[in-house]
């Protein structure tokens, strides 16, 4: 393994580098997640044991050895991966991955797929990245919740915000909080949930080897 690319600084993105620990790989993420991180890492091993049970042994939060500032290519041989580094939208430090040779997106959690989105950043900036997600010329996207799928375009629209959500968005103008977000007509927004307390879609991939990418 030479390197575990974290697409964001969610548990169950991050917690599972520990399993590749004994083969040194260089650990990948945003110039932000180290920051973000360090600031979460008591609440994350505090919280674990609950999440994951006698699983949650051995977990450890293990920062990126290589930030990623802008676009990044990192070269395999043969082989290029294109990195980047997203301002604040899902979280402050998302970060997507473009394979060129198969034309494979990873999205982490800037796309969901028949799963209700967390939110844990900007929306208008998560907006502005799914219009830059757009300009990719991927064939299919891996996204950081649910199924894969080749009609990714279409998924972005409906698998990220709900109509309701977009509209409410679009006609005040402003952010919605993940607490106490707004309809127009009062109601709590739907697509939006509490990611420290909604991880049940998460808990089998914590398990296993979390979202990081792995070559």
């Amino acid at each position: 393994i030479l390197y575990v690319i974290n697409t964001h600084v969610h548990p169950d993105h991050v917690l599972g580098n520990a399993a590749f620990k004994d083969d040194h790989p260089t650990f990948v993420g945003h110039e932000k997640l180290a920051d973000a991180m360090a600031q979460r890492k008591d609440t994350y091993l505090r919280n674990q044991p609950g999440w994951v049970g006698a699983d949650a042994a051995g977990s450890e939060l293990i920062p990126p050895t290589q930030a990623v500032v802008g676009t990044q290519t990192i070269d395999l041989g043969g082989r290029s991966l294109q990195l980047t580094a997203h301002p604040a939208a899902h979280t402050n430090n998302d970060l997507t991955i473009f394979d060129t040779t198969t034309a494979t997106l990873w999205t982490g959690d800037l796309l969901f797929v028949e799963r209700t989105p967390s939110f844990d950043g900007d929306l208008k900036g998560w907006l502005q990245a799914i219009a830059q997600l757009r300009s990719i010329p991927a064939v299919r996207a891996i996204p950081g919740h649910g199924p894969v799928t080749s009609d990714w375009h279409a998924a972005l629209d409906t698998g990220v915000l709900d109509g309701g959500c977009r509209n409410a968005f679009t006609q005040h103008g402003r952010a919605l909080h993940d607490k106490g977000a707004k309809h127009a007509a009062g109601e709590k927004a739907p697509c939006i949930v509490d990611h420290d307390r909604d991880l049940a879609d998460g808990l089998h991939i914590v398990k296993s080897a979390g979202h990081g990418f792995v070559v």
